[in-house]
């Protein structure tokens, strides 16, 4: 009888051993944390990474690589700030961090892909002459956007003085309608965007997304086009000769 007693206290004595080895060093959880699926460009973008309460009693720390951008790391916490520019828009992120002072055989490593998008807009500003790269930048947008924004259509409203050619005006139309229509990256109905053009004393081009079809009776003075009909009405309002 002593001999049973002895070998159940051996027993549990051995299993409470092993319960408590296991409780000491259990594998935790890791996860990358994000506000948003996406990273916008320009911008300050959050992340933290989660790890299991089990590692309460570990001195861990944390170990952030990005295969594009700035880190900027707030000491003492699972906490980082990625900075991305303009240049990134279009790419897919992979962001990783590597917990050290995990128990031996845990996974300490996880990675995230994040797609990089522009700064969202809805009714952005007015803009006048621009550079080539700083009017595709503002194309990529609002292309983006159509994308993204199903309910919404894109207008585009070109201002040229009296003194401006047609073929310049269409030439710059052509511009931008090749410039959205023509990219792999983005996938949205052409009947989407609107062109209106018209007469004014400086040369501007202004654009904003609209909820509801345009009423033609607020642009009298002026030419509009849609996106689905553009060659014809640009042959039409604006012929080459």
């Amino acid at each position: 009888m002593k001999r049973i007693i002895s070998a159940a206290i051996l027993i549990f004595t051995f299993c409470f051993a092993a319960f408590a080895q296991a409780s000491e060093n259990p594998c935790p959880k890791i996860e990358i944390i994000s506000p948003s699926k996406t990273v916008v460009t320009s911008t300050f973008a959050p992340f933290s990474v989660k790890v299991g309460s089990e590692t309460e009693n570990l001195n861990i720390e944390y170990v952030w690589t990005a295969s594009s951008g700035e880190i900027i790391i707030e000491p003492g916490t699972p906490n980082i700030l990625l900075f991305l520019i303009k240049e990134d828009f279009g790419a897919n992120i992979t962001l990783t961090v590597k917990v050290k002072g995990l128990p031996k055989d845990c996974v300490d490593t996880i990675s995230g892909v994040f797609p990089v998008v522009p700064p969202r807009i809805i009714d952005p500003p007015y803009y006048g002459k621009v550079s080539r790269p700083e009017e595709m930048e503002y194309l990529d947008r609002i292309a983006w956007n159509l994308e993204h924004l199903q309910d919404f259509l894109a207008v585009l409203n070109i201002y040229a003085d009296k003194n401006t050619s047609k073929i310049k005006v269409r030439r710059h139309l052509q511009r931008i309608f090749s410039y959205l229509t023509s990219s792999e990256r983005w996938k949205f109905d052409k009947a989407r965007l609107i062109f209106i053009v018209c007469e004014d004393e400086n040369e501007r081009t202004a654009y904003w997304f609209k909820n509801s079809k345009i009423n033609a009776s607020d642009y009298k003075d002026c030419q509009i086009i849609d996106g689905e009909n553009f060659k014809q009405k640009i042959n039409e309002l604006f012929p080459k000769k």
